[in-house]
């Protein structure tokens, strides 16, 4: 069997045997060889074409980053595991983006007010104003010295110190990750259209669902050949069989219903606290400095239910309409009524999605080929025209959920729900706007992987 892509490029003096597994975690055999095809695939089209250059005969230096990044990624490993995703996912999240809306409405009522300054100032700069942030200018460029002295820090933080040493590699892996981040991946996901693309391809996986039933439904109807036929025997006996048969499936429906109910609280209730559940070796061995206390007896209820309430509450405007507001304060007053289990199985069901033994293949498997698919990058495609864009537009906002929301929604979206969700989209519509949201997010996530980054100065 011939020498794989990653063995040949990444270790092509090393014995013919199993690659090093690159991360300490019990996880299936193949996360580590995607992982190193991955890598292989990247150092091949972003370091040999300008290092082939450079020096065409050295085979020395691909095999040096990759022993670097063989000491970052188990430490990233490590944080990983440390790191407080409750509070990430279910509580400072939702917390900006409920403030990036609410502060864009803030910047659309003060257009034409004396903000303006008689019409000079723009949108974007007034949404500047109320959240500056050093890394965006208010015309939305991002301060590139600010990512370099993150990602150094970084590095810093991750790698051993004599792999630290070395200022040539340090420096070539720093403005890699800074030319993808910034250059590459940044630009484009603070698109309007971008956003727009990734909802629309969320609800056509819904509508996906949504034709199945309708064809279900469809195989079930009958048509009506005798609407004109006078009473029978037989209509009311058609009647009846239909009417025990509707009963039957409902009290069915029902009592299964209530057994999945019982079950998921019994599993809630029987579940250990989330950083018992992702407790791991590697946590007592290598745990990163922490620069906040272990929480007390009395924070263990954190609420995690609201700030999601308030995140949609402010995305569809709920405040407006005395329905939506009185649907959502009943929820938040249930969630208030019962904390501890309704953090319990909120926190039950983040470790359920993330605790998925194949969960890290597949996304590297989406990666790996939606950037090499064919083994090189492929150009990147053309932005979607106006015309595409009005219609993944057209797509949201026509959009209608199924189900139990599908009883909810005209009371939680009111009788205009094409102007409901328009309104909910339209903070998304300004790239200078979304990329104080992304910026953001970055800093918020990078915060929970590195907390001491935030006890420190990143301004050399």
């Amino acid at each position: 069997m011939p020498p794989s892509l990653a063995r040949r490029l990444l270790f092509p003096a090393a014995a013919p045997d199993a690659l090093p597994p690159l991360v300490k975690s019990d996880v299936p055999e193949e996360f580590n060889a995607e992982l190193y095809d991955i890598l292989a695939l990247a150092l091949r089209a972003f370091v040999t074409p300008w290092w082939s250059k450079i020096s065409r005969y050295d085979k020395d230096f691909l095999p040096e980053i990759t022993n670097i990044i063989s000491q970052v990624i188990p430490a990233i490993e490590t944080r990983l595991l440390a790191a407080e995703f409750p509070a990430l996912v279910l509580r400072d999240l939702p917390l900006i983006i409920t403030q990036h809306y609410r502060d864009y409405r803030s910047a659309e009522l003060k257009l034409a007010t004396s903000y303006t300054q008689g019409g000079s100032t723009s949108l974007p700069q007034i949404f500047h104003q109320l959240q500056p942030h050093i890394a965006v200018s208010p015309e939305g460029c991002i301060n590139e010295q600010y990512y370099r002295c993150v990602f150094d820090h970084i590095l810093e933080c991750l790698l051993p110190r004599e792999a630290y040493a070395p200022e040539a590699e340090r420096t070539i892996i720093r403005e890699i990750l800074l030319k993808v981040v910034l250059h590459d991946v940044l630009p484009k996901i603070t698109q309007p259209w971008f956003i727009l693309k990734v909802l629309s391809d969320v609800l056509d996986n819904t509508e996906g669902s949504k034709s199945t039933q309708l064809r279900k439904r469809k195989v079930l109807e009958r048509p009506n050949r005798n609407e004109n036929a006078s009473f029978s025997f037989h209509t009311l006996l058609v009647l009846l069989l239909s009417a025990i048969q509707t009963i039957s499936g409902l009290g069915l429906a029902l009592i299964d219903g209530y057994r999945n109910t019982i079950q998921t609280i019994k599993r809630v209730n029987e579940s250990r606290p989330f950083q018992d559940m992702t407790q791991s070796p590697l946590k007592q061995d290598a745990a990163p400095p922490s620069s906040s206390p272990s929480p007390s007896p009395a924070e263990l209820n954190r609420h995690f239910a609201e700030p999601g309430l308030d995140m949609v509450c402010e995305i569809i405007s709920a405040n407006e309409r005395f329905s939506a507001r009185l649907i959502i304060g009943y929820t938040s007053m249930v969630a208030a009524s019962f904390p501890t289990f309704v953090d319990r199985f909120l926190l039950y069901t983040l470790h359920k999605i993330l605790s998925s033994p194949h969960l890290g293949v597949s996304v590297i498997r989406v990666l790996k080929r939606t950037m090499f698919p064919n083994g090189y990058p492929v150009p990147a495609p053309p932005p979607p025209t106006l015309e595409e864009q009005a219609a993944m537009r057209a797509r949201i906002i026509l959009f209608r959920p199924q189900g139990a929301l599908a009883h909810l929604s005209p009371f939680l979206l009111g009788h205009n729900s094409e102007d409901t969700l328009a309104r909910a989209i339209a903070p998304l519509d300004d790239a200078i706007c979304n990329t104080h949201l992304i910026v953001l997010l970055i800093d918020r996530i990078v915060l929970s992987l590195f907390p001491e980054l935030a006890t420190k100065s990143i301004i050399p």
